[in-house]
């Protein structure tokens, strides 16, 4: 894709915005799927789907980015005769972008994982999986 911009002088840029102190987190509209995973307790996804929200919204509302600062950003980074691949608009973003570049990618997503709401609860409990059915012995 990029190797298609380039000769249209046209730039590939990545504006990362990270969390911005809006209310847009409240306009995401759910699949009927996802909707079932929020209000199912039986559904695979339930509990990100419950933790995951109030998360992000505890996140965005202590942000101190704004949708003006990260407007302001995008404006810069459109007027730079050769701006790089990505650019972190917020204070989270440029933390995130040094850790990507620091630590193995494992660890970095490793480290995403454990920051995760209750994560150790997230999917199947232990309980619910050893009610499954066992796979048939490996034969051969």
């Amino acid at each position: 894709m990029l190797s298609r911009l380039l000769p249209l002088g046209a730039d590939l840029v990545l504006v990362q915005p990270g969390f911005v102190d809006s209310d847009g987190f409240q306009k995401v509209r759910y699949t009927p799927k996802s909707d079932r995973s929020e209000h199912e307790l039986t559904e695979p996804y339930h509990e990100h789907y419950v933790n995951m929200a109030p998360f992000i919204e505890r996140l965005m509302k202590l942000s101190p980015a704004t949708p003006e600062s990260v407007a302001k950003v995008v404006l810069k980074t459109m007027r730079r005769r050769r701006p790089p691949l990505r650019i972190p608009a917020t204070l989270d973003a440029q933390w995130f972008s040094f850790l990507r570049r620091i630590l193995p990618r494992n660890a970095y997503h490793w480290l995403l994982y454990q920051m995760l709401p209750r994560v150790d609860e997230w999917g199947p409990s232990p309980k619910r999986l050893s009610s499954l059915p066992k796979p048939p012995d490996d034969v051969g």
